[in-house]
């Protein structure tokens, strides 16, 4: 998914309707990863909660850096780097486990001109510096759009040689790592199957297969679209079937067969349309998020070319029949600005022929402002296809009613236009649900509700104006968003820092009004103290029940099914993780105490075996985020494993900036008092030493994209509290980045950071820009530095020249303390798309962390 700098993400392949991974079947997160998707996707209808536009790097071929312009020549640097890799070569034909050298590369220092502020030809925003501020950067070569670059490859191999040489007599404890990865997972399983007309869908993976199948059975006497001879067959809240009322497996997808050939596979949507006759998926084979739209017609496999929709997010979704297509495409700064209407000539389900081949594509939204992402996403009522603009501070929504659409072409006649709910009102964000009939429920901050209130309002007169209170305001409880089915609507809410879900009754039927019957709306409790829940999804507009999912620190990830009228619960699936006993394991909740007396909440998880007595230090590692509203929950990890059985204790730290304890928990880290987000990390490290906990020569640090920014900054705030971090696809060069308009969406995630290019935004940023701030002479710890080189959201680059700064500035002996860079040449921000690579990557980090805890077995 196209967001920001977020990190990992558990579903690698995700969907609009659930059909691509709807059960997570193989953990390959660590740390725990939220309950909600990151950010608003550009092709998702935008949250009630704010959301920056994605953050990607530039295009290949893209503009020059801040001061406009490409990058100076390499000749004074090709000398130097081509000996380097020459030398590495001739050392990879004496090994066999890669390229090695034993002193780290040094990158040739060739001055170039930054400008911050007004730049004649650029789109830096308002408010700008005139005449500019200047500054100079003489790392700026490292940066290539086109990620072609010889000199730069050669830089980027060469500090992987540095690297291996460095961690080589770390290999064995790698591979050990390695296989016990691998004797946590189920590596053939399936997910929890789920009704979508006559079809149980699911996903599941096989030994030794790198990636998903995508499978469906029919289910005995029902047609494709769910009925029985075209009469509805009551729900009665059916979730599970028997084999013999099934008919045999139908693999509709093959990922494995698909990603031959490819150094990177990721699919990221897969979506039968409403006949179940054909399936529209997205893949990207870069790592760079740019995808490729297919549509495959299941009986017999074919995917005509012309139906292909290339630079497009990944988001899509079906109209009411097979012949309708809506989805978005990206501009050259892969912004998705534009959501289309994509329509085909009748086709045959049976065999997908067709008189004509040519579709036709109609524009329904261009978002010409920079600062905002288009949206596309269809109502679980399947009625509206909702669209619009969002920003991390304001958001639009439009529809088209599908309904109207499809009379209309019955009739011959024209589409009807779109309605737009709300026109745009700066911090104002909205997102709109259809609860059926001809009532709407809206989730909001207007008014004043920093929190998100919950609003109703009619189709035939959307507007704010006739928006009403239909749940009481409560600034405790921040409402994330509402899913509505025919007889219930499921509150995702937040309070006193973990996710909730409240089930509430709705009254009314057919296409009058609806009514939320709050008073008996119910709140699914659980046993377990610090807990994550996520759903709704995986039901039909109809239907009874729908799936939510439920983990732990020491719970592996469970699927249950929750009916909305009886309140009963099935446990569908526990994720099998093998060799695991979660009775040695324990999670607690702990709290540090900031600077400013703000209690800050930490999430703990140890093997109670291993538990140090008290007043005892031990291994620690911990874990931080604190961006875009994103809550890093309580949740289950097997990749965590290797790390608890040796004795170390894993803490997250749930620090300002991050969504954990609702809106105003962001709100407080953002622009001028983005630093809080570094000293509450700081104070939570503190707090573990303090209580003996932990000692700074047993204490790791880790943080993932925007979370890289937390390690670098603290790594210059408090070098001394931590003995070892890891950074991977850190967003250190701040500064940078953020006043350069012509890398992608810089300008929407100046809601995010702030504007460089002003005095304030700039004043404000460089007081911890990592890159901006490493200071010479001081004894900085030892750091993996990690990055995937078609990294859309954070370019290589940043943490190449942050790797670089840092050698020359420490005082530490390079031996006892090294930086180290690791560059995966074939991904993106997600690391590998093999989940098999994938473990290998995490077991080298695992590993990297052990030996700075001096534990080599």
């Amino acid at each position: 998914m196209r967001c920001h700098r977020g990190h990992l993400h558990e579903v690698r392949a995700t969907s609009t309707n659930g059909v691509a991974a709807e059960d997570p079947i193989v953990s390959v997160t660590m740390p725990p990863v939220p309950a909600d998707p990151p950010r608003r996707s550009p092709d998702g209808h935008p949250p009630a909660r704010p959301r920056s536009p994605a953050r990607d790097a530039s295009p290949a071929g893209g503009a020059g850096g801040a001061g406009g312009g490409g990058g100076p020549s390499r000749l004074m640097v090709s000398v130097g780097v081509a000996l380097a890799s020459t030398a590495a070569a001739a050392i990879a034909r004496r090994v066999t486990y890669g390229p090695m050298r034993s002193t780290p590369p040094v990158p040739a220092r060739l001055p170039h001109t930054l400008k911050f502020g007004k730049v004649d030809g650029e789109a830096r925003g308002d408010n700008l510096m005139d005449p500019p501020r200047t500054g100079v950067d003489d790392l700026y070569w490292l940066r290539d759009d086109t990620r072609s670059d010889k000199d730069v490859i050669a830089h980027l191999k060469a500090e992987n040689a540095y690297t291996n040489y460095v961690t080589k007599d770390q290999r064995g404890l790698r591979k050990r790592i390695y296989q016990e990865m691998l004797s946590h997972v189920q590596q053939t399983d399936e997910a929890a199957p789920y009704k979508v007309g006559g079809f149980l869908y699911y996903t599941r993976t096989v030994e030794g297969k790198a990636y998903t199948l995508y499978c469906r059975k029919a289910i005995a006497g029902l047609d494709a679209d769910g009925t029985s001879g075209g009469v509805t067959v009551p729900d009665e809240g059916q979730v599970t079937w028997a084999d013999d009322a099934l008919s045999g497996e139908e693999v509709y997808l093959d990922a494995n067969v698909l990603a031959k050939g490819a150094k990177h596979f990721s699919v990221r949507s897969v979506i039968p349309s409403p006949d179940h006759a054909f399936v529209a998926y997205s893949v990207d084979v870069t790592g760079y998020e740019t995808y490729e739209v297919r549509v495959r017609h299941i009986a017999t496999g074919v995917e005509r070319p012309v139906d292909t929709i290339k630079e497009t997010s990944g988001g899509m979704e079906w109209g009411r029949d097979n012949t309708t297509l809506f989805y978005g495409t990206l501009d050259e700064a892969h912004r998705q600005n534009k959501v289309w209407r994509r329509t085909f000539a009748s086709r045959d389900a049976d065999t997908g022929a067709s008189a004509t081949t040519e579709p036709v594509d109609d524009c329904l939204h261009t978002e010409d402002d920079e600062v905002f992402s288009a949206f596309v996403s269809k109502s679980v009522s399947n009625r509206f296809m909702f669209f619009g603009s969002g920003s991390s501070e304001t958001s639009e929504v439009h529809w088209v009613d599908l309904d109207a659409e499809a009379a209309a072409r019955a009739a011959g006649a024209p589409a009807p236009p779109s309605v737009l709910v709300e026109p745009r009102v700066p911090g104002v964000l909205y997102d709109v649900t259809h609860a059926g009939g001809e009532t709407l429920l809206v989730v909001t901050n207007r008014g004043g509700a920093t929190n998100f209130m919950l609003a109703a309002t009619t189709v035939g007169a959307p507007g704010a104006a006739t928006w009403e209170d239909v749940l009481p305001y409560d600034a405790a409880v921040k409402v994330d968003s509402v899913e509505c089915f025919a007889r219930y609507a499921v509150l995702h809410l937040r309070k006193g820092g973990f996710t909730r879900l409240s089930v509430v009754p709705l009254t009314g039927d057919g296409d009058g009004p609806r009514t939320l019957d709050v008073a008996a709306r119910k709140m699914l409790d659980f046993d377990e103290e610090a807990y994550v829940v996520s759903g709704a999804y995986g039901a039909e507009f109809h239907s009874r029940s729908f799936r939510f999912g439920y983990s732990s620190m020491t719970t592996p990830r469970q699927t249950w099914a929750y009916d909305g009228v009886t309140h009963a619960r099935t446990l569908l699936k526990e994720k099998p993780v093998p060799a695991y006993d979660r009775s040695l394991y324990r999670s607690e909740r702990w709290e540090a105490t900031a600077d400013d007396g703000t209690v800050i909440p930490m999430s703990a998880v140890y093997r109670i075996d291993k538990r140090a007595a008290a007043g005892t230090p031990q291994a620690t590692h911990l874990y931080g985020y604190g961006s875009y509203e994103i809550s890093i929950d309580p949740s289950f990890s097997a990749t965590m494993l290797p790390l608890l059985d040796r004795g170390v204790m894993y803490v997250v730290a749930h620090v300002r900036g991050g969504g954990e304890m609702g809106r105003t928990w962001y709100e407080s880290a953002k622009f001028g008092t983005k630093v809080l987000t570094f000293t509450d990390f700081i104070a939570c490290g503190r707090s573990l030493v303090e209580r003996r906990v932990t000692s700074p020569a047993q204490l790791t640090i880790e943080g993932r994209s925007a979370g890289g920014l937390l390690v670098g900054a603290v790594l210059n705030m408090a070098p001394d509290l931590f003995n070892g971090a890891i950074a991977g696809v850190p967003f250190v060069d701040v500064l940078t980045t953020m006043a350069d308009s012509s890398i992608p969406l810089s300008c929407g995630e100046w809601l995010e950071w702030g504007n460089p290019n002003t005095e304030k935004g700039f004043k404000d940023i460089a007081a911890y820009s990592p890159v901006d701030n490493v200071r010479d002479g001081v004894a900085y710890p030892a750091v993996l530095f990690t990055a995937g080189l078609n990294d859309p959201r954070v370019g290589y680059w940043e943490a190449a020249k942050m790797v670089a700064k840092l050698r020359a500035a420490t005082s530490a002996d390079a031996r006892a303390r090294p930086i180290l860079f690791k560059c995966d040449l074939d991904s993106g921000h997600f690391s590998a798309s093999d989940r098999y690579k994938y473990w290998r990557e995490r077991s080298f980090e695992l590993a990297w962390l052990l030996a700075r805890h001096s534990m080599h077995d």
